[in-house]
């Protein structure tokens, strides 16, 4: 019986290995639907998601290919930086997330979105995916790959690091957006980063968090 990518050969707990996959899903779904919000707002955030939003209004392709065309180069590097465990992981959640991305509007039918609440909901619910990620050792994005690294080695605020990358998209977003949608894109950038700083935590900081890459315990 071949082994999942998520498994650990020895000493298995399937309790913890179906905790990993569940809530990998809930990440992707999370992180799909809070991008498809975003993406019926005309509005864009920050990460690779937001990116992709943004490139796709100027590219004949979906955000979804875009969002997992943009995040294999730096999961290359996450190898690298962070292990193959994390690597697989995140290429597992990147894969569903933009498979859902894809077909999300088929999924979820939205005629009509009020501006405030495609930034505030979706930039909420990408927060939400990118925290849920890193709880069961992946990534969800290219740009949290290094924030993650980041936090690992240097001890960086994972949200503050986060801000940094976004507030360049952003403002690229200002250039490409008109400036009410810019103006609502940075609304949608705080409540994604808003999520992250204030409900992250490194692994000293939260004692249930055992993501592999993020505590050697696990």
């Amino acid at each position: 019986m071949p082994i999942l990518p998520f498994a650990r050969p020895a000493g298995v707990d399937w309790r913890l290995v179906f905790e990993d996959i569940y809530g990998l899903i809930v990440a992707a779904i999370m992180l799909a639907t809070g991008a498809y919000l975003l993406c019926v707002g005309h509005i864009t955030t920050g990460g690779t998601v937001g990116l992709s939003l943004l490139l796709a209004g100027l590219a004949a392709i979906s955000y979804g290919m875009l969002f997992a065309a943009m995040n294999v180069p730096l999961f290359v590097l996450g190898w690298r930086w962070m292990g193959t465990m994390f690597t697989a992981k995140s290429l597992a959640v990147t894969a569903m997330t933009a498979g859902l991305m894809t077909a999300m509007p088929q999924l979820l039918v939205v005629s009509n979105l009020n501006p405030i609440l495609s930034a505030l909901a979706g930039g909420t619910l990408v927060g939400m995916g990118a925290l849920a990620a890193p709880r069961h050792g992946a990534g969800a994005g290219g740009t949290l790959v290094i924030v993650l690294w980041l936090q690992k080695h240097y001890r960086v605020n994972a949200g503050l690091a986060q801000l940094c990358f976004d507030l360049l998209i952003i403002l690229l977003g200002a250039i490409l957006l008109d400036p009410v949608s810019a103006a609502w894109s940075a609304a949608g950038v705080i409540a994604t980063d808003a999520m992250i700083i204030t409900w992250h935590r490194t692994p000293a900081q939260h004692a249930g968090s055992k993501a592999v890459g993020l505590d050697a315990t696990r």
